[in-house]
């Protein structure tokens, strides 16, 4: 039996959206991707179970529901997953705990809880959200096809350089040949974006770019501002969201955001929450494309 626990932590907010079933009615579905510590190796692990629903301290005599990492076979190879549900209950806190299992069937007890919750108002994209990630596809923007574009995965700021400097470049421009940071050198996959994104003034960073970090609704609101205005622009004065108040680092970005309708979100904007690349092609397509 193991003993060990291991920490379960919640990256990506939630991303709601409609779709239409054979009756033509609506239905409202929500992702969450989640990410947790391995259990060592000499534990024999074979699949996680994470065990979710809206009662804190989830236990299999709850009312909740279990996802099992990975699907039916295929190999263990991550500690991330994205979790769909159908029909989410708005407004209500959901708690995740994850297990580990061997094929014996021997688990460990259940990790430390992650909570979120589903805040009502959250921006519905009005078209299917393959129709952006083709959209981006098709501008160039990114060069995995539709079929492969790992919707599900998170963002991080060397991605983002990318996407952001090909939608106003495409892969043809001119940028500072001497690295601006430490941990972006020359053979970096994304150093070109990179590079161009301080050149213009998009990052504002110093020494150190973090490219593997990942990027937060924040962030993604302030780069794609500044690409789009620099500095320099208006922006309604009274918050949009209760969760980005005028002293918020990003609230001028976020507001512009709401102003120019790259996000619909109402009420909360969740800037701490991860982006997935899903949200990103919303995200861009909507910035760059002129898409609603």
């Amino acid at each position: 039996m193991f003993k060990r626990t291991f920490f379960v932590m919640l990256t990506a907010g939630w991303f709601l959206f409609m779709g239409e079933c054979s009756f033509a009615q609506e239905v409202f579905a929500a992702e969450v991707t989640l990410m947790w510590d391995a259990n060592s190796p000499e534990e024999g692990v074979t699949e996680y179970r994470i065990f979710y629903g809206t009662s804190s301290r989830y236990a299999p005599s709850s009312n909740g529901y279990t996802f099992t990492y990975p699907p039916p076979n295929e190999k263990l190879s991550d500690t991330q997953c994205t979790i769909h549900i159908e029909d989410p209950e708005i407004d209500r806190t959901y708690y995740f705990a994850v297990k580990a299992f061997d094929d014996a069937g021997n688990s460990s007890d259940y990790s430390n809880e992650a909570s979120t919750i589903i805040p009502a108002g959250l921006s519905i994209p009005t078209q299917d959200p393959l129709t952006y990630i083709n959209a981006i596809y098709n501008a160039g923007i990114t060069e995995a096809p539709p079929n492969n574009f790992n919707p599900d995965k998170l963002v991080n700021r060397g991605d983002i350089a990318i996407f952001i400097s090909r939608s106003m470049f495409t892969n043809n421009f001119s940028y500072t040949d001497t690295p601006y940071f430490s941990d972006v050198p020359p053979d970096h996959y994304a150093f070109k974006y990179i590079q161009k994104f301080k050149d213009v003034g998009i990052t504002q960073s110093k020494d150190i770019y973090n490219p593997s970090q990942f990027v937060n609704r924040a962030d993604i609101a302030i780069f794609i501002t500044r690409a789009l205005f620099s500095e320099n622009f208006t922006y309604t004065a009274t918050p949009y969201f209760s969760d980005v108040p005028p002293t918020h680092y990003a609230f001028k970005y976020v507001q512009k955001f709401k102003d120019i309708g790259i996000t619909g979100a109402e009420g909360a904007f969740n800037p701490d929450n991860l982006v997935l690349r899903v949200d990103m092609a919303i995200f861009i397509a909507r910035a760059f494309l002129g898409m609603q």
